[in-house]
């Protein structure tokens, strides 16, 4: 992505979530969201402009589950 990135996830009951972005050091950069949220389909944008190229992982967390996903910052 070059600098943003649309960040889309799904909740099917409702939870407590937090949503991170961590750079290849596993240290967290900027947290996007951390709430209570009902079920539904929901987007968010990152923009990475202010980070250097390089490798980051969003990292959605419930309590049930982690879900990582890897992304490539270009510039």
């Amino acid at each position: 992505f070059n600098p943003q990135v649309t960040i889309e996830y799904e909740i099917v009951e409702p939870t407590n979530i937090l949503l991170s972005i961590y750079n290849i050091r596993g240290q967290k950069i900027v947290e996007l969201i951390n709430e209570y949220v009902l079920p539904g389909h929901y987007s968010m944008n990152w923009n990475g402009s202010n980070y250097s190229s390089g490798i980051y992982f969003i990292i959605l967390y419930n309590q049930k589950s982690i879900i990582r996903r890897k992304i490539i910052l270009l510039k």
